[in-house]
């Protein structure tokens, strides 16, 4: 038997510490919101997910100290906004033997010094320590359904040890040795999603978000070219197979958001009905900084980023604020 923290209480985070409690092994929670951390505790299930009911040997603390302490596996499943911030409070009860996993998606942009760094730099720059990440098509409302995922993996400290987690669980894990290509087609598929789904709001005109795919996919492959990504990871499970999944999905907050971006509601609006946090927004401004460096003529990319900010100015919001 194991002992795990998952770092996050949102969908993602429930769902691995079901699979993985369901395998046997000690699971916590860490909630940030004690709501959340007290319907997991009293009601045994995710807020997130209809009749998402977890196993009753999970338990949820609002303590990130109490969460990791003295467990072999940390898997960080925090908004990416809130990765640093989550390490800075962990790093004082962290210890280098044991392993953290990163399994959220997007990039931290710093506008003052136009720097973009992966999650795992970020974990690794506080922690201090090799970072591990998963990634891939992953919609935690299908893997809570027994649906069939495939996802890659890097994990430098205890590989053998994290698959043993998922063993016989609809969660496949392939091991990927580009930590760094994953997470940038991470965080750039959630901003094609909300592309697609801007270009197909009624969900019927299966033409237009086609082309909208293709052009997302086009503009995805120039920024990870300029970032010298291996086409190899563009084409894997966390690549070309995650694009696909939140591009076609409606368990997609990304690809919602865009929908409802193409119905015109208002960013209030839009918050309100995806109820959780947008990656691919938060995701806008990293990509605009790396095409306007690179000089890339990623349209699609730019379009949707500058539509956004100009509703942000329109409605005196921000869109891609926190929640």
């Amino acid at each position: 038997m194991s002992r795990v923290a998952i770092v996050g209480s949102g969908s993602f985070g429930c769902v691995l510490a079901n699979l993985i409690s369901n395998n046997g092994h000690d699971v916590k929670i860490w909630a940030f919101d004690p709501a959340e951390r007290d319907i997991i505790n009293n009601e045994h299930r995710c807020k997130y997910i209809e009749n998402g009911y977890i196993n009753k040997n999970i338990l949820a603390t609002s303590d990130i100290n109490f969460a990791i302490h003295d467990t072999e596996f940390i898997i960080l499943v925090t908004p990416s906004f809130a990765i640093r911030s989550t390490c800075e409070q962990m790093k004082d009860v962290y210890s280098p033997k044991q392993s953290v996993v990163v399994a959220s998606k997007g990039m931290e942009y710093d506008e003052e010094t136009n720097s973009i760094k992966t999650l795992s730099e970020v974990a690794s720059e506080v922690l201090g320590t090799n970072i591990g990440v998963i990634s891939g098509p992953s919609h935690a409302e299908q893997i809570f359904r027994g649906v069939k995922t495939g996802v890659a993996l890097y994990e430098p400290k205890n590989p053998d040890g994290f698959r043993a987690l998922f063993r016989e669980t609809n969660l496949e894990l392939e091991d990927c040795d580009d930590p760094y290509g994953m997470q940038i087609c991470a965080a750039l598929k959630n901003i094609v999603a909300i592309g697609v789904g801007k270009e197909d709001p009624d969900g019927y005109s299966s033409n237009a978000g086609s082309t909208a795919f293709q052009r997302g996919l086009f503009d995805m492959i120039l920024v990870c070219d300029a970032l010298n990504v291996d086409i190899k990871t563009v084409l894997s499970p966390a690549g070309v197979g995650d694009l696909y999944t939140t591009c076609s999905s409606l368990d997609s907050r990304n690809k919602r958001c865009g929908i409802l971006l193409g119905q015109g509601k208002t960013l209030d609006e839009i918050k309100n009905e995806v109820g959780m946090t947008i990656e691919g927004l938060n995701a806008l401004n990293a990509a605009h900084a790396i095409i306007k460096k690179h000089g890339i003529k990623a349209k699609m990319m730019e379009d949707l980023y500058q539509e956004v900010k100009e509703k942000e100015r329109t409605e005196g919001k921000s869109l891609s604020m926190t929640f």
